[in-house]
């Protein structure tokens, strides 16, 4: 990347998996640290479907995805909303933007014989789980 223009906000955009995540092939490595050195003040990423948010010397967000394709990437989604000031603060907001949600929920039917019986704990069980969340 160019050294930041002074006295102006400077964003940069990059395709990684930083150093390394669980589950994900490393892509164009890098670290939080080598990001907040190069001296931009806000740093979108993207390439890890999980939000994850680093505040230092700049700002990164990896905001995740707005929508989860399958129950490997279960939970509330979103996009990053990202305000720059003249004074160039930069202010973070998630919305949420899911229109369908994929949940891990794990019930109990132990001595369930017959299908209907079945289908009542798991509507009961799905029920409580909407209820936690």
């Amino acid at each position: 990347y160019a050294a930041p223009q002074e006295g102006a906000a400077n964003i940069g955009i990059m395709h990684t998996s930083l150093a390394g995540s669980p589950g994900h092939d490393v892509y164009a490595p890098c670290s939080v640290a080598d990001l907040h050195g190069h001296g931009f003040d806000y740093w979108a990423l993207g390439h890890i479907h999980v939000r994850q948010v680093y505040s230092g010397a700049s700002t990164l967000v990896m905001p995740g995805i707005p929508q989860g394709r399958d129950i490997n990437e279960a939970g509330e989604k979103s996009v990053t909303l990202v305000t720059i000031r003249d004074d160039r603060s930069v202010e973070i907001e998630e919305r949420l933007t899911s229109v369908a949600q994929f949940e891990r929920v794990s019930l109990d039917l132990t001595g369930v014989s017959e299908w209907s019986e079945a289908i009542i704990r798991i509507r009961a069980g799905l029920e409580q789980s909407r209820e936690g969340a």
